[in-house]
């Protein structure tokens, strides 16, 4: 008798376990979950960051699966990148900039996916462009001080092509640099000055009051990206970066400049996928 109610309650307690466990695997299974800001007002040439709890497969299906599309349904011409943890993916803006005062909207389809998990839902996320335009910055040739945006020009092909960092003291600089001369491996690090601005060659891009960020903000904002390797000629270049530190936009005002023929020639050089000559950046 004192068996029986023991194997009763025995099975009463296993039947209790299995639901719990049910229960919990229901309930608690694991997911893909994305992070977006929904709503918010960006500059013309923002980079938007998504992120994700986990590490994200860039093939097709995730590539394809993030769209921008203008309040005409018109989808716009944006590439995407890669952040180094994987978890993050940049959507660099068309190569004139978004249209100020124009509605956008971000489209994250349930084809984006991590080796295992997708999306359980297909997510949109509104934004709207700035009409304010920062004034453009005036180029002074002056010793670099802390948290200066520095710059050099080159010579390439048919017109001159500038590259920028951040100066941080010590004759150090964050930039992007390819040790091997192509885009795929470019990527945000410290350098020195001399290899790469050299004293009589450089500039300082000068913002003056309308610098968003102070010089120490500057060099935070800068090492934020140390490591990153999401270069893009058109759309995320060493002058995206390094007017980014100082303003939060990220804008290129030698790519917004470029004549048809000068953007031809860019495109080629990105197709190619090799950094133009006498620019390793």
């Amino acid at each position: 008798m004192k068996g029986n109610r023991l194997l009763k309650w025995t099975c009463l307690i296993m039947m209790a376990l299995i639901a719990v466990i049910a229960y919990f695997s229901l309930n608690h299974k694991e997911k893909l979950v994305v992070y977006i800001q929904n709503n918010q007002t960006i500059n013309s040439n923002k980079l938007i960051k998504i992120q994700f709890n986990k590490q994200i497969s860039f093939d097709g299906d995730t590539k394809q699966g993030i769209t921008v599309k203008d309040d005409k349904g018109h989808i716009i011409n944006v590439t995407l990148d890669f952040e180094n943890d994987r978890r993050s993916i940049f959507i660099n803006p068309p190569v004139q900039g978004y249209v100020p005062g124009e509605k956008y909207t971000l489209n994250i389809s349930k084809n984006v996916h991590s080796n295992n998990l997708r999306l359980n839902k297909s997510l949109n996320a509104n934004f709207n462009v700035s009409n304010q335009n920062i004034p453009k910055p005036i180029k002074v040739n002056r010793e670099a001080k802390y948290g200066d945006i520095v710059g050099i020009t080159y010579n390439i092909d048919v017109y001159k092509y500038e590259h920028y960092g951040i100066y941080i003291g010590d004759n150090k600089v964050i930039h992007y640099n390819s040790p091997d001369g192509t885009m795929k491996n470019a990527k945000i690090e410290i350098g020195d000055m001399k290899g790469n601005f050299p004293k009589g060659r450089y500039f300082v891009l000068d913002f003056g009051s309308n610098a968003k960020y102070s010089a120490k903000d500057t060099i935070e904002r800068a090492k934020s990206r140390i490591g990153e390797k999401s270069y893009n000629l058109l759309t995320n270049n060493c002058e995206h970066f390094a007017v980014w530190c100082k303003t939060g936009n990220a804008k290129s005002y030698q790519i917004d400049n470029l004549s048809e023929s000068q953007l031809r020639l860019i495109k080629a050089y990105v197709d190619t996928g090799i950094i133009p000559y006498k620019v390793p950046y």
